[in-house]
């Protein structure tokens, strides 16, 4: 809402920034983009600040996160992976490595894209978490930034979640496939 406070009441370059401030801090009417007064004529704060169209609660992030990892599907980058190694898997089973070691490389390869992905994704979100918080928040009200950790847990283990899933698919279409099929496949 910031970007959108910012159009709605600057026009120009040179406008007061004080409009988008006031939209920012106080209620208003969405329709008529007038403050709401309480019964003494004072304008009403917001109960919670809102920024780029999303609540700064907790729950806000793991969604954004949520979709985040939909959008860049998982499943299809580990199924495309497995794909690709087809042959490497069928010469592999060819030899004699069994379904289970086979299922453990596969969970394996996955399980460290997830993790240096975790790793850099936590790094890189914190960094930039504490850094739009400052800006935004502790620089207007003052409010001290705290690491979410209860969010990470929560983005980190639908992460896992989702690889435990993601596996599973290439998994079983490889132990369906004979070994001939396998080695020969496209």
């Amino acid at each position: 809402m910031t970007l959108l406070a910012t159009f709605k009441h600057i026009s120009s370059k040179n406008a007061d920034y004080g409009a988008a401030e006031a939209y920012l801090t106080f209620e208003h009417d969405e329709f008529t983009m007038k403050a709401t007064l309480d019964e003494n004529g004072r304008l009403i704060p917001r109960e919670d600040y809102r920024i780029s169209s999303l609540n700064c609660g907790g729950e806000d992030f793991a969604v954004a996160c949520m979709r985040a990892n939909l959008r860049y599907e998982k499943i299809n980058s580990i199924s495309m992976s497995v794909s690709a190694r087809l042959k490497q898997y069928g010469a592999f089973r060819a030899i004699g490595v069994s379904m289970g070691q086979l299922s453990k490389m596969i969970v394996a390869e996955a399980f460290t894209y997830t993790i240096i992905g975790g790793v850099v994704g936590t790094v890189l979100g914190l960094f930039c978490n504490k850094l739009l918080f400052g800006m935004l928040i502790s620089y207007r009200w003052g409010d001290a930034w705290t690491p979410p950790l209860p969010e990470v847990a929560v983005i980190l283990l639908i992460v896992v979640s989702s690889v435990i899933l993601a596996v599973h698919g290439p998994i079983k279409r490889i132990r369906n496939m004979s070994i001939v099929d396998t080695i020969s496949a496209q």
